[in-house]
């Protein structure tokens, strides 16, 4: 290796810098950043330099801007080549969280412990290459200097590749093949196309069915399937020993449930936050759209619950999280699942009775 000087004239300032230069005549990042830099400057710098599948990168320089689950990432086993080359990075927003309260040990300069009150702030961001858009969640706190402490998305890298391969698994010569590949691919979409799935195919029937919902305790969560609205049993309903939650089921538009889930939506949980209308489930990571309760404010922004929510229109709300949502306690039915419950009839209209019979021919005599 070896070592040139460079110096640098800034009016009556002059200054030297070292740069190290490889033998190779390639430059060296040294991955420093500003004392003061903002938070999503900083995100920027991880995803760019960090993150990227460059060799000659000091990722080394950058672990003072860590803390949390990151700080002891093996940062080039790790976190090197999480995002291309050349990869571009669009800040979406940047959150204001609750601040956190730290105590202090004892040290040769405070005696006694001490509290800190550390800044937290969510950063959102997208990147795109070859047309392809991601989106990852950054949870950052702020001591003397702001560090990264979480990091978070859905699906994973390692999900993605799970998801490709059972979805070119699947058998072609199935009757359902596209809307078993549309069921595994809609996790892969970007915020920005989920976005516009829900301004184009979900809202108008999600819209009608959240509002019937939020007025009845007698659900926790529906699994949603292809239905055919003409063969369900229309006398069912009509049963005086059927329980609370099977009348509410066949109340719903039946037409509306098939529509949302040949739209991505699989399933329908009632939360302390809302109702969510989930688009996708691997492991304990879920997505879709949360409508937000009246009464409950919406929940907060955390790497190990809602990590991302995005505004949509009419109080809707895109979400990721990573857990899954604890249904709220009542008299509903823990799990319905909608293909079974709403079953096609089994027999034709019952035959009306001897006495109706006969009035009917009177009458038509």
């Amino acid at each position: 290796m070896t070592i040139s000087r460079l110096i640098i004239r800034t009016g009556t300032r002059t200054a030297l810098a070292l740069i190290a230069l490889i033998s190779t005549g390639t430059l060296a990042l040294g991955q420093q950043v500003d004392e003061d830099i903002e938070p999503w400057r900083l995100v920027r710098v991880f995803i760019e330099q960090t993150g990227s599948p460059r060799e000659k990168v000091d990722r080394e320089a950058f672990r003072a801007r860590l803390a949390g689950e990151l700080a002891e990432r093996d940062l080039e086993a790790e976190i090197a080549g999480t995002w291309r080359r050349y990869v571009d990075v669009r800040i979406d927003t940047v959150v204001p969280l609750p601040p956190t309260v730290v105590t202090r040990e004892p040290s040769e300069v405070d005696a006694a412990p001490r509290s800190d009150t550390l800044e937290r702030v969510a950063v959102l961001a997208t990147t795109y290459i070859d047309g392809n858009y991601d989106n990852s969640s950054f949870f950052l706190e702020h001591d003397s200097i702001w560090r990264i402490t979480h990091l978070r998305s859905f699906p994973t890298d390692r999900q993605r590749v799970a998801i490709t391969d059972r979805a070119s698994a699947i058998d072609t010569t199935l009757e359902n093949f596209m809307l078993s590949v549309r069921n595994e691919f809609v996790l892969l979409e970007s915020d920005r196309d989920l976005a516009r799935r829900f301004n184009e195919m979900i809202l108008d029937d999600a819209r009608g069915l959240a509002r019937h919902l939020a007025r009845s305790s007698a659900w926790n969560e529906l699994l949603l399937g292809p239905l055919d609205a003409e063969s369900i049993d229309p006398w069912f309903a009509l049963d005086d020993s059927i329980t609370s939650s099977e009348s509410l089921i066949h109340s719903l538009n039946h037409n509306a449930l098939d529509r949302l889930f040949r739209a991505g939506v699989t399933r329908i949980v009632r939360v302390q936050e809302g109702i969510l209308f989930e688009i996708g489930r691997l492991e304990e990571s879920s997505a879709g759209y949360l409508f937000g309760d009246t009464t409950q404010s919406l929940p907060t922004m955390a790497p190990d619950h809602y990590f991302s929510l995005s505004p949509l229109p009419s109080g809707w709300w895109l979400y990721r999280r990573s857990g899954l949502p604890g249904p709220r306690t009542g008299e509903g039915v823990a799990l319905i699942d909608l293909r079974k419950m709403l079953e096609p009839a089994a027999v034709r209209d019952p035959e009306p009775e001897e006495s109706v019979k006969e009035g009917l021919l009177i009458e038509k005599e």
